[in-house]
C-alpha cells in the first residue's frame, strides 16, 4: 500500500468540507463549521497538489485538481505564502516518488484508485445536489 493512500481519507474530508463550505465563497462568506486557516489551507493545498499528480501520473481524466485549484486560490491565499507551500510541495513530491519509485506506475495508479473515485464521486453529487 502506497503512503499516498494512507492520507486519502483526509483527501476525502478536506474535499467533502470544501464542498460543504461552498468553496468558491470567500472565507467570510462560508457558512459551515470548517474553519478555513492556516492549517486547512494546508491541507487544503496538499489535495490539490496529490490530486494534480494523480491525474497527470495516472491519466484520469477528472476534474478534482482543477476543482481544489480554484477553491485553493479563491479561499487561502492569504495562508499560503512559499514559506509554507515550498516545504508542503516537497514532502509530498518526495512521498509520491518514493511510492511511485518503490510499487511502479501500474501498482500506484491502482493503489490510489479507489480514493481517487470517492472523491470524484463526492464532488460530482454535491455538483448534482446544487443544480
Amino acid at each position: 500500500m502506497s503512503h499516498i493512500r494512507r492520507h486519502r481519507a483526509s483527501v476525502v474530508m478536506i474535499v467533502s468540507a470544501l464542498l460543504i463550505s461552498g468553496a468558491q465563497a470567500s472565507a467570510q462568506e462560508a457558512d459551515t463549521d470548517f474553519a478555513v486557516g492556516p492549517e486547512s489551507c494546508e491541507g487544503m493545498y496538499k489535495s490539490w497538489l496529490l490530486n494534480r499528480l494523480i491525474e497527470e501520473t495516472c491519466d484520469y481524466s477528472g476534474f478534482v485538481a482543477e476543482d481544489l485549484g480554484t477553491a485553493v486560490k479563491s479561499v487561502c491565499e492569504a495562508y499560503l505564502p512559499a514559506e509554507v507551500r515550498d516545504p508542503a510541495t516537497a514532502e509530498l513530491l518526495q512521498t509520491f516518488k518514493d511510492d511511485y519509485d518503490r510499487m511502479g506506475k501500474d501498482a500506484l495508479c491502482e493503489d490510489l484508485r479507489e480514493g481517487y473515485e470517492m472523491v470524484v464521486d463526492e464532488m460530482r453529487t454535491d455538483q448534482l445536489d446544487d443544480w
